[in-house]
């Protein structure tokens, strides 16, 4: 008797991920969830306003709330690469989309309402990423 492979053909199974994950996050293409007190949380990528590394903790804040993650600045500039952030300085990931002002003068850029530190490396960088009138 031979015995023959059968393959699922479902959508909802795959041997291919289409997703990213590390540590308490799990990335899809518009969205993300995010894990806190034991619970992942759907997050709209566009909702999130800026990353912050604290010590050994990195903050991902959106307008309504702040999650907590032991992951590496380094990795989630990785995992988030690919939906407009933007490193601008060593302890600070901000949402492009979220930007509604820059400060050139104090080397800060508004997101949401909060002042965000950029690097005098990362500035010249920064700003050709945006057509400022004078």
């Amino acid at each position: 008797m031979q015995r023959t492979s059968r393959q699922n053909s479902s959508p909802n199974f795959s041997n291919e991920r289409s997703d990213q994950s590390n540590d308490g996050i799990s990335i899809r293409e518009e969205y993300c969830f995010l894990k806190k007190k034991g619970i992942y949380h759907k997050i709209h990528i566009e909702d999130i306003l800026y990353i912050k590394s604290e010590g050994d903790y990195t903050f991902i804040h959106t307008a309504e709330e702040k999650f907590i993650n032991t992951s590496r600045l380094g990795e989630l500039e990785l995992l988030f690469a690919a939906h407009e952030f933007y490193r601008t300085h060593r302890s600070y990931i901000i949402n492009l989309k979220n930007v509604t002002a820059i400060n050139t003068e104090e080397n800060s850029i508004i997101v949401g309402s909060e002042s965000i530190p950029i690097s005098r490396a990362k500035k010249g960088a920064f700003l050709n990423r945006f057509r400022l009138i004078n």
